[in-house]
């Protein structure tokens, strides 16, 4: 599990919408973190999944809008990693009735810490040079 750090400033692609909605996503994985790690587990996984499922909805449409209106040239990779995300929370909700719950929520950190860290503070930043 990564220790989550604070939100800085540097996280930010240079989009109010998209860094709002990004600082959001960071808000929710650095609470589930220092739940998970503090041994609190009352942490309903399900609302945690519906989170998702709703931050994926808006954001991936906005950010998607965004990067077409920039003519992003990668854009076509970038919706396929954002399919493949959304493919691994579609996973997570299936198992939410089959699996234990701390399983649930270690799997789902584990998800959202990698997403921001490969994604959001990588591949995310790429398209930051085409807002200006």
């Amino acid at each position: 599990m990564v220790e989550f750090i604070e939100w800085s400033d540097d996280y930010c692609v240079g989009n109010n919408l998209i860094d709002i909605q990004h600082k959001l996503f960071f808000e929710m994985v650095r609470d589930l973190s220092q739940r998970v790690k503090s041994g609190k587990r009352d942490v309903q996984a399900a609302e945690i999944v519906q989170f998702l499922n709703d931050y994926i909805d808006m954001h991936f449409s906005d950010e998607e809008k965004l990067l077409r209106e920039i003519h992003f040239p990668d854009l076509k990779n970038h919706q396929a990693i954002h399919n493949e995300f959304s493919k691994s929370i579609q996973r997570l909700n299936r198992e939410l009735y089959s699996e234990e719950v701390s399983y649930i929520l270690d799997k789902i950190l584990s998800v959202t810490q990698n997403w921001f860290l490969d994604h959001i503070l990588t591949q995310d930043k790429e398209f930051s040079k085409y807002l200006h």
